[in-house]
């Protein structure tokens, strides 16, 4: 009879996938790096008060236009910290170091986000990358956002405008401080990029000088400080 060719019968063990881990598509900075990028922002900002003054010795009326400039981008750095403090207060909880909040636990993932992760275990950050697309189109100037940002974290808003704006024998509530600066802030900067700084009744341009713009920076400047001494508080604790 023929002979026939012995079939090798052992298992073989099963080739294991060793993809290298992937970076996310997003940067997660450290506390102090988020409050360096805005004290840079910060910093630019305030040296354009040069440009303005030097319009203004010359009988340049144009320099009210760069203090408007300087409201704008002072909301528009508010507004990239607050996504900043955002993300890294999600990634705080979500790596334990932070207590978990009721807004957090009802954070909404997609399922095609989640299909992406589980076809894609090797990537990193991945919730990261979640809550940066979730937030981007979002604006965080207006009292009330900003509130419920520091809610979604677990930062307590009252401890902020406690130490952002108590002063001894004030009468006004510190809250009612932290509100009116965000607010006032946000509005004139709408009317300003939307409305060209013009009354809609009658067109005529509010007034506006350095004064206003300096109000402006030091309020916001104490409340992002506020933010990172209470979180290093937090972190510390």
């Amino acid at each position: 009879m023929p002979q026939t060719e012995e079939r090798n019968l052992e298992l073989a063990p099963r080739t294991v996938s060793t993809r290298e881990r992937q970076p996310g598509r997003t940067v997660q900075f450290e506390l102090n790096a988020i409050a360096n990028r805005f004290r840079n922002n910060l910093s630019s900002i305030r040296s354009q008060f040069e440009l303005a003054e030097q319009l203004k010795n010359d009988g340049n009326l144009q320099y009210k236009d760069i203090l408007r400039s300087q409201i704008v981008f002072l909301d528009s750095a508010f507004d990239f910290f607050m996504h900043e403090i955002t993300k890294y207060g999600m990634m705080q909880i979500f790596q334990r170091t932070w207590d978990k909040t009721d807004k957090y636990n009802n954070f909404t993932i997609r399922l095609g986000d989640i299909s992406e992760v589980l076809q894609n275990p090797e990537q990193e950050n991945w919730f990261l990358d979640i809550v940066n697309d979730s937030y981007a189109e979002d604006t965080f100037m207006s009292s009330e956002a900003v509130i419920g940002q520091l809610n979604l974290i677990g930062i307590k808003w009252q401890n902020i405008a406690d130490r952002a704006f108590y002063e001894q024998g004030s009468t006004t509530p510190t809250k009612d401080k932290f509100k009116l600066t965000l607010n006032s802030l946000f509005k004139r900067r709408n009317k300003i990029a939307h409305q060209a700084d013009c009354l809609h009744e009658t067109g005529v341009k509010v007034d506006i000088e350095r004064e206003t713009v300096e109000n402006y920076i030091s309020h916001i400047e104490k409340i992002v400080t506020a933010i990172y001494d209470e979180i290093q508080q937090i972190n510390n604790s």
